[in-house]
């Protein structure tokens, strides 16, 4: 017997996005096609009916002729938690290139959303702030926040450049929509796993992870903390530049000083010492800290790593970390120590160290 996950108020989306959803998988992974396309089917069709209505007019919106990875873009853009998985899929070179080059327009997009929607938001923030002026228009859009850049002039304190993140309103309750769909899925991906004879995965405990890393994403006061660390972290770096957050951070905003730049992957000099000093923050740095605990920035994408003018490293968007405990990365080394030796026992060892054996 098959186990259903329904579509229900989907029907109407799957003639324009299931055929592209089933052509962008490679065909290494055909036997994953009925999976991905009945999960997201199910996925679709147990949101509300206006997100539904508004994801269809998105859809229609597009080209006839649109391409499959086009029509995939324009859905992730339209939820939060297949936006962050896109911009994860974005680096994977398994997937089809075209696909790739799409979804790497995730990690940085235009803004959408108009002034009279964010601006009463940031007001009701930080109150009325002397010779502080808001940009009239956002500087990007990310899956959960809007990025505002601001300038102070005169006054008492220092003239200053930043940006205010802001979240998206409404995106908590359609963080919540989705992420308890995700957590209906878990089960069924398993079990319908299994009927279609694929390799068992861990999809719950999978899901559980990614639903911690988005809830993050929308709590300001953690990215700030995060920030703090990091300016501490690298303030005796001369390669690497952090945003300092700023006085008019709230438990719902984000103020942080501006760093301007270009994409890592579109910066053309210097790049051997970019590669080092990304080598040297992202890993070496947090790895080898003598401290018990450790945080490693855990959403590296190229639209968080920008190079500035003097051909700096700027780090940017510290809501998503990891943190790594001493044995943990004890366990890392002799995994890799045992790998050179081929010492299989030792290996095994080392890894279940790092988690459930």
């Amino acid at each position: 017997m098959t186990t259903s996950f329904p579509p229900a108020a989907a029907a109407g989306l799957a003639p324009l996005l299931m055929p592209a959803v089933a052509e962008l998988v490679p065909p290494a992974w055909a036997g994953y096609r009925p999976l991905i396309v009945e999960a997201l089917d199910g996925f679709l069709g147990r949101l509300s009916g206006a997100r539904l209505d508004a994801i269809v007019a998105a859809q229609l919106e597009l080209p006839e002729d649109a391409t499959a990875a086009a029509r995939v873009v324009a859905l992730a853009r339209a939820c939060p938690s297949l936006h962050k998985l896109g911009q994860v899929l974005a680096r994977d070179r398994r997937l089809d290139a075209q696909l790739r080059v799409r979804l790497q327009t995730l990690e940085s997009l235009p803004p959408e959303t108009p002034a009279e929607v964010w601006l009463p938001l940031i007001r009701a923030e930080i109150g009325a702030v002397p010779h502080l002026e808001i940009a009239p228009q956002a500087l990007a859009e990310a899956s959960v926040a809007i990025v505002v850049p601001f300038a102070r002039h005169g006054g008492i304190a220092p003239d200053a450049r930043g940006v205010f993140k802001v979240l998206k309103p409404g995106i908590e309750a359609q963080l919540a929509e989705e992420l308890a769909i995700w957590a209906e899925l878990g089960d069924w991906l398993e079990a319908r796993s299994a009927e279609l004879g694929l390799p068992e995965l861990p999809y719950r405990e999978t899901l559980s992870g990614v639903q911690g890393l988005l809830l993050n994403e929308i709590r300001p006061e953690t990215e700030q903390a995060h920030l703090a660390a990091a300016c501490r972290r690298h303030a005796e770096d001369p390669n690497v530049l952090i945003p300092q957050p700023l006085e008019y951070c709230t438990p719902r905003l984000t103020a942080m000083t501006r760093i301007d730049g270009d994409k890592i992957t579109e910066a053309t000099g210097h790049r051997p010492r970019l590669a080092r000093a990304l080598y040297a923050a992202l890993l070496a740095q947090p790895f080898w800290q003598p401290q018990a605990q450790t945080m490693f920035h855990a959403d590296p994408h190229a639209g968080n790593l920008r190079v500035t003018a003097d051909g700096r490293l700027a780090i940017l968007d510290w809501s998503l970390v990891a943190v790594l405990d001493r044995e943990a990365r004890i366990a890392l080394v002799r995994v890799v120590l045992a790998a050179l030796a081929q010492d299989g026992a030792l290996f095994a060892r080392a890894l279940a160290a790092l988690g459930r054996p």
